[in-house]
């Protein structure tokens, strides 16, 4: 069963956007996938209804010239969609819950550490627990008529629910290895996807409950999804679904924040603080910042990593330098670009910084 991304309309839109953004041309993408340029129009128009998640992660890279390019896409959607499409898309889905990495803390590690030792469970039995895949039932796969070894492991998929709504809903089948929570529980990760951490917590709610004499039905298994949310909120780590409900629930900015983790406050505050400065020296030469601005812009459209990683070298030891000398180190600067701009010619096997 491959990974199939249903298409509509917005979803072509913001494909076109991004491919004016990097200023490719329909054609070009067309030649690179080896479609035909009608194909590429029908897409950014939503008039194809699904496309191979491989085949976009091609298309998305290509235009990006990055291998980052399905993400910087799934980003892109995923900053505008509603909460019920984060929720429900399942490309989103995926790169919600699966993709995307959510930092680690301590007090999350030992919350789960402190589960464990009360549900007086191994590491190995709760891999093992986890991987039972329950709370899809024990005739799910047979009813849906899906063969498991069909089905790639981790990846949410849709299906329709036989009933006379015939709802679309979506499934995963999770398998994970006891190397992968140990290293979690010894607090050697430091950030990963953040289906794995509700996983582990879902399932130690499940266990506490059957050890107090509940039956695990549908009702119990929705009580342990909602105080697993909440004990991941508690810990600051939470999916961008969880985020955008949340946004849409607070009335204020102060209590948005504080659903929010350190990472995420820093981030704003020196995104607050870039803008900030941009502004200020926008005030004395608008036309000559507008200049520097669109060359930043054009380098994190061509490689954003690269540049953040350039852009964040430290230039705190050399701030008191004189004026002629600094403008001398920019002109090295220029002249080194130069350099590696000639070895980038020549060079047919440039290695990932």
């Amino acid at each position: 069963m491959s990974t199939k991304i249903k298409l509509s309309e917005s979803i072509g839109l913001q494909l076109k956007e991004l491919r004016t953004q990097y200023k490719i041309k329909a054609k070009d993408i067309a030649d690179y996938v080896g479609k035909s340029p009608a194909y590429i129009s029908k897409l950014e128009k939503g008039q194809i209804q699904q496309i191979s998640k491989k085949e976009l992660v091609k298309i998305t890279n290509y235009i990006t010239e990055s291998e980052d390019g399905y993400y910087i896409f799934c980003e892109k959607i995923a900053s505008i969609a509603e909460p019920k499409e984060l929720e429900q898309e399942t490309f989103l889905l995926n790169f919600d819950l699966m993709e995307r990495k959510v930092p680690i803390n301590d007090e999350l590690i030992e919350e789960i550490k402190k589960r464990m030792e009360s549900c007086k469970i191994t590491v190995e039995d709760l891999i093992a627990y986890i991987n039972q895949n329950e709370d899809l039932g024990p005739n799910f796969l047979k009813e849906h008529k899906i063969n498991p070894q069909d089905v790639e492991k981790n990846v949410w998929y849709p299906y329709q629910e036989a009933d006379i709504t015939e709802r679309s809903r979506n499934f995963i089948l999770l398998e994970y290895k006891k190397e992968k929570l140990e290293k979690f529980i010894n607090g050697e990760i430091h950030k990963c996807e953040y289906m794995f951490p509700y996983a582990v917590i879902h399932h130690l709610l499940k266990i506490y409950y059957k050890e107090k004499g509940k039956t695990i039905d549908d009702d119990l298994i929705k009580k342990c999804e909602d105080e697993a949310e909440q004990i991941l909120l508690k810990h600051k780590c939470y999916s961008l679904s969880v985020q955008a409900r949340f946004s849409a629930q607070s009335s204020t900015e102060e209590e948005y924040k504080k659903l929010l983790s350190s990472f995420d406050i820093d981030n704003m505050e020196y995104v607050s603080q870039i803008l900030h400065h941009i502004h200020f020296l926008s005030s004395y030469d608008v036309e000559y910042i507008n200049k520097k601005l669109k060359i930043i812009v054009d380098n994190f459209n061509s490689d954003a990593s690269f540049s953040l990683a350039f852009m964040a070298t430290p230039l705190l030891n050399i701030k008191e330098l004189q004026t002629s000398l600094k403008k001398e180190f920019l002109n090295d600067v220029i002249k080194l670009v130069e350099r590696y701009t000639e070895l980038a010619k020549t060079n047919e096997n440039i290695e990932r910084y």
